[in-house]
C-alpha cells in the first residue's frame, strides 16, 4: 500500500490534472474545435467530477461510494461508445483511442479513491486501542 503522504500527493496531482483535462476538453467543444458528442460529454464530465471528489477532504465511505457510482456510469458509457463505433463501422484510431484513454483515466481515479479509503480505514483501526471489558 502507498504511504499516506505519497497517496495524498498523488490524489492531489491526479485530481488537479483530471479537472484541468475535463475543462480543456469542454472548452474545445464550446469553442467549436471538435464536434458535439453526448458520449464524450458524459465521460469528460464524470472525469472532472471525480477529480473534484479526489481533492475534497476524505469522508469515510461517501467519497468511495459516490466515486464508484460515477465511475461505473462513466465506464458503462465509454464501453457503449466503443461498441457503437464497432456497430456503425466508424472505427477510427483517434476516436477509439480517446475513449480508451478515458477508460484508463477513470480506472486510475477509482483505484486512487479506493486506496485512499483503505488507507484511512487502516490508519483509523491502528490508532484505536482495543479493550475487552468483562
Amino acid at each position: 500500500m502507498l504511504q499516506t503522504q505519497k497517496l495524498k500527493e498523488l490524489n492531489l496531482f491526479i485530481g488537479t490534472f483530471t479537472i484541468l483535462l475535463s475543462l480543456v476538453t469542454w472548452l474545445t467543444e464550446l469553442i467549436g474545435w471538435v464536434g458535439v458528442c453526448p458520449y464524450c460529454q458524459v465521460e469528460r464530465s464524470i472525469i472532472g467530477i471525480v477529480g473534484v471528489i479526489m481533492l475534497l477532504p476524505h469522508k469515510k465511505y461517501i467519497s468511495a461510494m459516490s466515486s464508484g457510482l460515477l465511475i461505473f456510469i462513466g465506464m458503462h458509457v465509454a464501453s457503449s461508445h466503443i461498441f457503437m463505433h464497432f456497430k456503425n463501422s466508424s472505427y477510427s484510431l483517434d476516436k477509439t483511442s480517446l475513449v480508451i484513454a478515458a477508460l484508463i483515466i477513470m480506472t486510475v481515479q477509482i483505484s486512487l479513491v479506493i486506496a485512499r479509503n483503505f488507507e484511512a480505514v487502516n490508519t483509523n483501526s491502528h490508532n484505536k486501542v482495543d479493550t475487552i471489558t468483562v
